[in-house]
């Protein structure tokens, strides 16, 4: 997998109602499938995941990667608070059509994550994920700074093939 270019996180528009807008979604891509862009981040902060259910994410992605063309990647975040399903929702978003997943730090309970706890949580998701997976730390979000010892340790996993800080 190449992750070299520009891979903007996109919004996730919403209609009237508070659903998801799919059709303007699929405008905005195609607009930007004209751009010199390698690829797009759904799902992250910008898409607002937090707001969206787990049927919401997939139809997210599903969209998405209908409105892609060429060789563009999609990025999509799959982070949860819990390993497990953390890692259903990713293997839900691969076959959804998802290239890469990017996992934000588990935080809720950021006072028991040590470098141990977040290498283990991790490393179970990078052993099993059928697509390859990008640490997510936004310490602003999570009020967790993802350790640079934690990152360090988990750069030699096959599966782990970058880092997006926002911090």
């Amino acid at each position: 997998m190449n992750l070299s270019g520009v891979f903007p996180p996109i919004t996730t528009p919403f209609d009237d109602s508070g659903g998801i807008n799919h059709e303007k979604l699929a405008s905005n891509l195609r607009r930007w499938n004209d751009q010199p862009l390698s690829g797009y981040v759904v799902g992250g902060s910008n898409g607002e995941f937090v707001s969206l259910s787990t049927e919401e994410r997939i139809e997210v992605v599903k969209t998405v990667r209908e409105s892609l063309h060429g060789s563009k990647l999609l990025i999509a975040g799959s982070g949860l608070h819990a390993t497990s399903a953390t890692i259903s929702l990713t293997r839900q978003l691969a076959d959804a059509g998802a290239d890469a997943a990017l996992i934000i730090t588990p935080a809720y309970y950021k006072s028991n994550m040590s470098v141990k706890a977040l290498v283990h949580h991790y490393e179970q998701i990078a052993d099993v994920s059928p697509i390859p997976i990008l640490l997510y730390n936004v310490p602003r979000n999570t009020g967790l700074d993802l350790p640079l010892e934690a990152i360090h340790q988990l750069a030699s996993h096959e599966m782990i093939v970058g880092v997006k800080d926002s911090s």
